[in-house]
């Protein structure tokens, strides 16, 4: 993408290294799909879109002034989420009052730095892979195994101390994510 086209950007939380390990290795029990990259596993608490080079710095001096207490986060339960042929597979975050209210300071912060936010219904969760699910017999053999034997896979819950944004680059293997900066709740 060139510097006239802007930067195509989202907010997330990115996953400490126990976390990536543990998702990594229930990666390893689907043997089929593009692989979330254990490195850049996130939850995304707001998609920006495409967005010119002024109004991502407006935005990183917005995100820079949220404040929040850091909390814990648990995921637990995987799930698959199909449109059509297409399919994700996904771990949810349990939902929590403190994870709701550092989405709605974002959301409000990057609105209020020029970013048009669409409605989106939150459902928190880490990416495994994205899949075509007619690869899996039509999701009734090995993926609907998967399903049965991890969903209620969960992690120990871990303290939620920042948030990142992130730059998303579009390629033919997938998207690429690369840290933007990083904005601590500890201050």
């Amino acid at each position: 993408m060139t510097r006239r086209d802007g930067i195509r950007a989202f907010v997330a939380l990115g996953m400490p290294k126990p976390a990536q390990e543990a998702l990594e290795r229930l990666q390893e029990f689907l043997p089929a799909g593009r692989f979330a990259v254990p490195e850049t596993m996130h939850l995304t608490l707001a998609f920006l879109g495409t967005q010119p080079e002024p109004v991502m710095v407006d935005v990183g001096e917005a995100l820079d002034a949220i404040r929040a207490e850091p909390f814990s986060l648990t995921l637990r339960g995987v799930d698959l989420v199909k449109a059509g042929r297409r399919g994700v597979v996904w771990v949810r975050a349990v939902p929590d009052p403190a994870l709701a209210e550092l989405r709605s300071g974002i959301r409000r912060a990057v609105t209020d730095a020029g970013v048009h936010l669409g409605r989106e219904r939150f459902r928190p969760h880490v990416t495994l892979a994205r899949i075509d699910v007619r690869a899996y017999g039509g999701g009734k053999s090995v993926l609907a195994d998967f399903l049965a034997h991890h969903w209620a896979f969960s992690l120990e819950p871990f303290t939620v101390t920042g948030f990142r944004l992130y730059r998303s680059t579009l390629s033919e293997a997938g998207a690429v994510y690369e840290a933007l900066a990083e904005y601590s709740l500890e201050r």
